[in-house]
């Protein structure tokens, strides 16, 4: 939940009680969701079921997603604490990979993410985290670490950080017509600079760049570019290197008359992919009793298409382009979402722990996609 929100809520509960002070190891904080993610769509990149849609051959980009997860907030000491987030997700695709258009080896598959992260605040006015991930699936495994610096100033109104992570991924690149070319890798290096300012009790901005250097198998190998019928279909191909920058701001105000809360923020893209986008987002978070609020969300997302797009390839295509896509994800089109969360508070005690339970949906719309996500979610802290 927005920091801003949070921090009026819990200026509400000067009825509570103080929070438990003892030091040593304990369990914190305790978020689980179990969210349900239906996709239906139409993508050139996919060889399920093709049919030719709009002038172009698409197949099948139907996607069930079932998908628990758990997040634990533990504190070691009034200095360190540790936050481990555990997202399962379990597919059923009609298109995961092209061979199902020959088997169904990929319908159903299965990832398991374990991602922690340890904060030390050597002082009160600085923070340094330390962050390890492990991702599991069926053809790929990977893993990520990084370092961050968090410094507080003004009296806790500003704050200005700096992260750094690194990871890779091996993988079995498998062609769209089966064949396995032996493991590879990609692996990426990304950099961000954090920063936020409190311009008043109730108005906070925030802000900051991101940096990512990429290389190594950067292509979904088993994804196909259309081409003519007596041909198989040739497999996507990626430069072997990527840079992507990412600007962004935010702004949260929050209104104490009507106990409303409103964020907007802006983020633009750009890579040397020729990718650029513009996304822009707005919340409302409105509390509706003392232990009830709503949050509704829009946001509005523009991208171009890399130079090496294309629905359709030839022979002559083929020998003299070396790069080329079909993924429907990095088409040129415009995207909208809608989503709405409902938070009831069953304690607000401080205590035994604040503690909520959450029902959500998500609707995204694009060109030949649409997808909707449900799910419910408990929470406790303290």
């Amino acid at each position: 939940m927005l920091s801003l929100l949070s921090v009026v809520s819990h200026a509400q509960d000067a009825s509570d009680a103080d929070a438990d002070t003892d030091e040593g190891w304990a369990i914190d904080t305790v978020r689980a969701r179990m969210a349900y993610f239906d996709q239906r769509g139409w993508g050139a990149q996919s060889q399920a079921d093709v049919q030719m849609i709009d002038g172009v051959q698409r197949g099948s980009e139907r996607l069930y997603v079932f998908s628990p997860s758990l997040q634990l907030g533990v504190r070691q000491n009034e200095r360190t604490r540790h936050v481990v987030t555990m997202p399962i997700d379990i597919v059923t695709s009609a298109s995961a990979d092209a061979l199902d258009a020959i088997s169904s080896a990929s319908r159903v598959n299965e990832a398991l993410e374990v991602d922690i992260r340890t904060l030390f605040r050597p002082t009160n006015d600085d923070e340094i985290g330390f962050r390890y991930m492990v991702h599991l699936e069926e053809y790929l495994k990977g893993g990520l670490g990084g370092l961050s610096y968090t410094r507080e100033l003004a009296d806790d109104n500003a704050t200005i950080g700096l992260q750094v992570d690194a990871g890779v991924d091996w993988f079995d690149p498998l062609s769209p017509q089966g064949f396995d070319y032996g493991l590879t890798h990609r692996s990426r290096v990304h950099a961000a600079l954090r920063g936020s300012q409190t311009l008043s009790p109730t108005t906070l901005v925030l802000g900051g760049y991101d940096l990512t250097y990429q290389w190594g198998r950067l292509e979904q190998t088993w994804n196909a570019v259309p081409t003519t019928r007596a041909a198989a279909s040739p497999e996507e191909l990626f430069p072997e290197r990527r840079l992507r920058h990412a600007l962004w701001g935010e702004i949260a105000q929050h209104i104490p008359q009507g106990r409303t809360t409103l964020r907007g923020r802006y983020r633009y893209y750009r890579d040397d992919f020729d990718v650029e986008a513009h996304t822009f987002e707005l919340e409302a978070y409105q509390w509706l009793t003392r232990n009830a609020y709503v949050r509704v969300g829009y946001r509005w997302h523009d991208q171009t298409s890399p130079y090496f797009f294309t629905t359709f390839v030839t022979a002559a295509d083929l020998s003299s382009d070396p790069y080329r896509t079909a993924d429907s994800d990095l088409d040129d089109f415009r995207a909208h979402e809608w989503n709405m969360e409902l938070v009831l508070f069953t304690s607000r005690d401080e205590r035994r722990g604040r503690e909520s339970i959450r029902i959500a949906y998500h609707r995204y719309d694009r060109p030949f996609m649409d997808i909707g996500v449900i799910a419910i979610g408990y929470d406790w802290e303290r």
